[in-house]
């Protein structure tokens, strides 16, 4: 088999589907500390979370191979998206817009939790950053920047009524907090 095993982050896959039905090739998987995402000719995103994987599938189709689930795997299709366990599938869903933009370098917000865009936004940052629970449940709609983290800061104290502050006021470049105006 083609293997690559994800520890953390996320990872977008594109494979060539077979050329004729009597092609032959080693199967093409991503493992995760939940099973295992089979490609099926296909382009798809893998993201490791810290209870689960999610999958969405941008082409073809994918079989999920969890890790204590028995039968026959399911199969997701172009443009559904589904989060699993050890057990089995979660949660299934159609794949939400903008999923993928982050390999161009945006960041899609559609009514998003404010406490959720900025746990992703961290994840483009050297520094922590973290949402104060006053403002968590606030909600975000948009496309930011991931080049420029700084930006799309920025641009949400002008849509929200939150500001940013160093995490620790001794050390500004320890990380910053979004916290309410």
């Amino acid at each position: 088999a083609r293997l690559i095993r994800l520890r953390h982050g996320r990872i977008m896959v594109a494979t060539a589907p077979a050329h004729s039905p009597a092609e032959t090739r080693p199967p093409f998987l991503v493992e995760t500390a939940e099973g295992r995402v089979e490609a099926l000719g296909t382009q798809f995103v893998v993201q490791q979370e810290s209870d689960s994987t999610q999958v969405t599938v941008l082409q073809a189709r994918v079989a999920i191979h969890t890790s204590l689930a028995a039968g026959t795997p399911p199969i997701l299709a172009a443009g559904e998206a589904a989060r699993f366990g050890r057990q089995g599938i979660i949660a299934q869903e159609a794949a939400r817009p903008g999923s993928s933009a982050w390999i161009k370098g945006i960041l899609v917000a559609d009514d998003m939790l404010l406490a959720d865009f900025v746990a992703e936004l961290a994840r483009y940052r050297s520094t922590p950053l973290e949402c104060a629970p006053a403002v968590r449940q606030l909600r975000i709609s948009g496309t930011y920047p991931l080049i420029d983290t700084d930006d799309a800061l920025a641009a949400i104290g002008r849509i929200l009524p939150v500001r940013t502050q160093p995490l620790r006021p001794e050390d500004p470049a320890r990380g910053t907090l979004v916290v309410a105006r």
